[in-house]
C-alpha cells in the first residue's frame, strides 16, 4: 500500500510540473489564432511561466540549486539524521579535560551535536556550507551555551574565519568529507585543519566504508523510514571511477510532499586517506570501524579516523 502512495505522489509531482507546460502552448496556439494585445500579455505570462518552471526543475536537480536539497530538507533533518549518543560518547572518549578545549564541528547541518558537545567543551564552533542549515542551529542555539558559535563556511576556508592553532579538537561526521570531488581538495582540507589545530589537537573524522562499497559494488543504503518520513538513498557507479551518483530520495508521510536529489561524491579509500594525511603533516592516526572504537575491518560499516 505504502508503494501505492509513493507512486502517486511522484505522478502527482510531475502532473503539477507539467501545468506550465500545458499552459505555454495552449496560448501559444491562441496566440497564432488570434491577435490582440490581451493575449499578447497573456503569451507574455505564459513564457515566464515556462521559464519558471524550466529553472525550478534545474534546481531541483542541480546541487548548486538557489535552495539546496540541504536547504529543503533542513526542516526534516532530525528526523533523517537525529542526534548520535555513538558520537558523542567517542568524542568525549577522546578528550580528557574537554571543559578546558576549543573543538570545531565541520558539517554541523542544524548544530545538534555542536549543541550537545557544548555542555562538555569550553567553546564548541560549527560550520556549514548551507546557509539555512546555519540559520536552523542559530535559532534552536539562541537560548543555550553563550560558547557556541555558527557559521556559514567553507571547510576548505577554514583560516579564513579561525586563527592559526585556535582549536584542541576538529570533528568531521555524517561522510561530509567525500563532498569534496577533488582529492587534492581532500588533501586541502586535511592541511586546513593542521593549520587551526594546536600542535598536539586532533582531527576525528566519519565516512562510510568505501572500500567495501566498491570492492562489492553495493548500491542500495539502509531505508530510513519512520513515522515522520521516508528516505532512500542509493549509489551509481559510472564509468569515472573517481566519483560515484549519490541519488536520495525523500518523502514527507503528513504533507505527502517529495524532494529527489542527484550528487556526485568522492568515494575515496583508506590507503589513500592515509597518503593525505602523512601529507598534510599528521605524525599519528588510527582507524575504527565503529563509534564504539571497533578495529576497522574491510567490511566495517565506517570508516572512522583520529589524526595528531
Amino acid at each position: 500500500m505504502k508503494q501505492k502512495v509513493y507512486k502517486c505522489l511522484e505522478e502527482q509531482e510531475m502532473v503539477q510540473e507539467g501545468v506550465p507546460i500545458f499552459l505555454h502552448y495552449a496560448l501559444s496556439y491562441i496566440l497564432f489564432q488570434q491577435s490582440n494585445i490581451y493575449l499578447v500579455l497573456l503569451q507574455f505570462i505564459s513564457d515566464l511561466s515556462f521559464l519558471l518552471y524550466k529553472k525550478n526543475r534545474y534546481n531541483k536537480l542541480s546541487r548548486g540549486g538557489v535552495m539546496s536539497f540541504y536547504s529543503q530538507i533542513a526542516e526534516y533533518y532530525s528526523h533523517i539524521f537525529p542526534l548520535s549518543q555513538g558520537q558523542l560518547s567517542f568524542i568525549l572518549s577522546r578528550s580528557p579535560n574537554s571543559q578546558e578545549m576549543k573543538l570545531l564541528e565541520v558539517g554541523c547541518g542544524i548544530g545538534e551535536l555542536s549543541m550537545e558537545l557544548g555542555k562538555h567543551f569550553g567553546k564548541v564552533s560549527g560550520i556549514d556550507l548551507d546557509e539555512v542549515m546555519i540559520q536552523k542551529a542559530n535559532l534552536l542555539s539562541r537560548k543555550q551555551n553563550p560558547n557556541l558559535a555558527f557559521y556559514k563556511l567553507n571547510m576548505l576556508n577554514l583560516d579564513q574565519q579561525f586563527k592559526e592553532h585556535h582549536f584542541d579538537r576538529i570533528v568531521c561526521f555524517g561522510n561530509t568529507l567525500v563532498h569534496l570531488l577533488e582529492t587534492q581538495d581532500i588533501l586541502r582540507f586535511f592541511e586546513q585543519c593542521q593549520k587551526v589545530l594546536h600542535e598536539n589537537g586532533r582531527l576525528m573524522f566519519q565516512i562510510l566504508n568505501y572500500d567495501k562499497i566498491l570492492d562489492m559494488q553495493i548500491k542500495q543504503l539502509p531505508l530510513i523510514d519512520n513515522k515522520t518520513l521516508r528516505f532512500e538513498r542509493s549509489y551509481e557507479f559510472g564509468t569515472d571511477p573517481t566519483l560515484i551518483q549519490f541519488h536520495t530520495k525523500l518523502w514527507i508521510k503528513e504533507s505527502m510532499s517529495s524532494y529527489s536529489n542527484v550528487i556526485s561524491l568522492n568515494p575515496i579509500r583508506k590507503n589513500t586517506i592515509e597518503t593525505l594525511l602523512s601529507k598534510a603533516r599528521f605524525q599519528h592516526y588510527h582507524f575504527f570501524g565503529s563509534y564504539e572504537q571497533a578495529q576497522f575491518q574491510k567490511d566495517s560499516e565506517l570508516l572512522l579516523c583520529e589524526a595528531v
